[in-house]
């Protein structure tokens, strides 16, 4: 019994048929699927093993090579996904051959899915004639469906939109062709016969058609007359018309437009988030695709092993954001800095990075000033004398000095991305100052209102230099501010 499939028309209501290889030559669903494509192929793909503190990769199993550099003999890892891709974008379905050496591609064309005794088969039709697969045997990527069995083609979904498109690129290319004049009629006194009109209209399109003769002086003689009949594109909002399908052909494969060099009504701030948006809801439905099939087909359920493809990478071609996102998962404790040196292709600098260390801004102001009291109130050994605390000229013990430089530097580099992303319009706001040091100056005991007073000031300050000088000298004064306030 064949999988119950309820398969779409290829036929759009342009007439004409959209098949996969129609539909590539567009170039926004060309577009599309290269970036879908190439985004999941160039991830790492990693394997682990489960432990009892948590996960660590497993470089020597036999699939982590396969998956990270060669899933087969004819293809490498990239080549291998980003074919599986293509195939899925366009017909709906991705399929390999599971195999104790790898994974081998097999042509969605040439495969079909049915039941017999309940369980699913796969019947492939190579040069070597048919050949059946069981479920185990095959690796299916599919995208969305009807009945969980088989993707439906996103082609055939599209199939109006893209009929629609690609009859916009053909009108646009015969108007070009013609030399973006528009189309019209000869008039002339008198009747002329079937063969003079042949003539006239040859001799006129040899002269004036094509773009090669755009630009070109009619001469019209005896009476010639030219009438121009048809609409000029612009006023039939042609280009605006080509727009909005290349926006729908986006939507339906979920791509920013910007992201295929659409930047129309696109801005920094909004592009930042629509790439962040493409990460988290388009590529990782995929790859969530792949992981969960693989590791059905091939880990099984009580395999120890599972394997993962990290998103960080992503993150490769922006040295900012990569620097700022180490930073972040490093001042909490989540990594240490020879992970750091590892994702960054660099060798580790020794036991020392292998330890993992938090800011002191997780520290709450009333431990700090606890334990600095606690040093100054121990008994004093005659062996090893206790050198008395650094303070400064208001008395301010130093125990919890570079808490307060650390976080008027957090402060400021907030302040400074924000000025560097928006260039212009920007203002240092006090209530943003004053919301994130008000809980530091209370967890000391002081009143809300020094918060107030300290964030003035700091806003203050930052009218007075330049962006690129505030990290070299505003969190001294800044520090100084936050720890004066908290002793005043």
């Amino acid at each position: 019994m064949s999988a119950t499939q309820v398969w779409l028309p290829t036929v759009s209501d342009t007439g004409q048929q959209i098949t996969p290889n129609v539909a590539i030559a567009f170039a926004t669903v060309y577009a599309c699927v290269q970036l879908l494509s190439d985004s999941v192929a160039g991830l790492p793909w990693c394997v682990y093993k489960r432990t009892s503190v948590g996960r660590e990769e497993v470089p020597a199993h036999p699939w982590h090579y396969r998956l990270m550099v060669e899933p087969n003999p004819d293809m490498d890892s990239f080549t291998f996904r980003q074919t599986m891709m293509v195939s899925a974008l366009l017909t709906g379905n991705a399929y390999a051959q599971i195999h104790e050496t790898g994974l081998y591609f097999l042509r969605p064309d040439r495969m079909t899915m049915f039941r017999k005794d309940g369980e699913i088969v796969y019947l492939y039709s190579g040069q070597a004639g048919g050949q059946a697969f069981t479920a185990d045997e095959v690796f299916h990527i599919k995208a969305i469906g009807f009945d969980g069995l088989m993707g439906q083609s996103p082609v055939a979904v599209m199939r109006n939109a893209i009929g629609t498109a690609l009859g916009q690129e053909s009108f646009a290319a015969g108007f070009f062709r013609n030399g973006a004049r528009p189309s019209g009629v000869l008039k002339i006194p008198g009747k002329l016969d079937p063969e003079a009109q042949n003539r006239l209209r040859s001799s006129w399109e040899s002269l004036y058609a094509g773009k090669q003769n755009a630009g070109r002086v009619a001469i019209l003689e005896q009476g010639l007359e030219f009438q121009a009949l048809s609409i000029p594109a612009e006023d039939a909002q042609f280009l605006e018309s080509r727009q909005f399908q290349r926006v729908e052909i986006c939507s339906a494969y979920r791509v920013p437009p910007h992201m295929i060099g659409d930047q129309t009504g696109s801005s920094y701030s909004n592009n930042e988030q629509a790439n962040t948006e493409f990460v988290q809801h388009t590529l990782r439905s995929w790859v969530t695709r792949w992981e969960l099939e693989f590791q059905r087909k091939i880990f099984k359920r009580e395999s120890a092993y599972f394997s993962r493809m990290r998103f960080d990478d992503l993150l490769r071609g922006d040295g900012v954001a990569r620097s700022q996102y180490y930073q972040s998962m490093k001042a909490v404790g989540a990594i240490n800095a020879n992970e750091i040196r590892a994702r960054e292709d660099l060798n580790d600098i020794g036991p020392q990075g292998d330890v993992y260390s938090m800011s002191q801004n997780e520290t709450p102001v009333k431990q700090k000033i606890a334990e600095a009291q606690q040093v100054i109130a121990a008994p004093a050994n005659d062996a090893e004398p206790v050198a008395e605390p650094v303070a400064d000229a208001e008395g301010v013990d130093a125990a919890y000095a570079d808490w307060a430089t650390e976080t008027a530097e957090r402060m400021l580099r907030v302040e400074l991305n924000a000025y560097t992303r928006k260039r212009e319009g920007w203002e240092p706001k006090p209530e943003r100052f004053e919301e994130a040091f008000a809980p530091i100056v209370r967890s000391a005991g002081v009143e809300d209102h020094v918060a107030r007073r300290v964030a003035k000031e700091l806003c203050g300050w930052l009218h007075e230099v330049e962006s690129d000088l505030w990290l070299s000298t505003l969190p001294v004064r800044a520090a100084d501010a936050l720890l004066g306030a908290c002793h005043a």
